[in-house]
């Protein structure tokens, strides 16, 4: 079971509701964090950028709100998971690694980015 998050970028000051949801990643137990890959961030710092921004607001699939902060702690404690990456390179039934793109930003880690979309 996992948990999607979705950048709400400039909600309506009066009922919420946001300009545009973007589907941030996916935190699953046991894996790293799997980002989607949008056009606003290319990577891992981008991203922090991107999410660190006062018109964004950060929701998981469940309604509840996050802070940036927490959400970057959330994706850096999981570093030490399952790679998706890795777990598909080695699965014969998933031989189509180009969906898959990682990044390192340049702190030694490596972050996995999905070029597809997926929930």
């Amino acid at each position: 079971m996992g948990t999607n998050y979705y950048a709400h970028v400039n909600p309506c000051s009066e009922c919420g509701k946001p300009e545009e949801k973007i589907h941030l990643g996916k935190s699953s137990g046991g894996w790293k964090f799997l980002f989607r890959e949008q056009e606003e961030y290319f990577g891992f710092q981008s991203f922090k950028e991107f999410i660190k921004q006062e018109n964004v607001e950060i929701f998981d699939e469940y309604g509840r709100e996050h802070e940036p902060e927490d959400l970057i702690q959330k994706i850096e404690d999981k570093q030490d998971g399952r790679s998706h990456h890795q777990t598909t390179k080695e699965n014969e039934r998933y031989k189509d690694l180009t969906r898959f793109r990682l990044d390192t930003s340049g702190d030694g880690e490596s972050y996995e980015f999905c070029k597809r979309d997926f929930t």
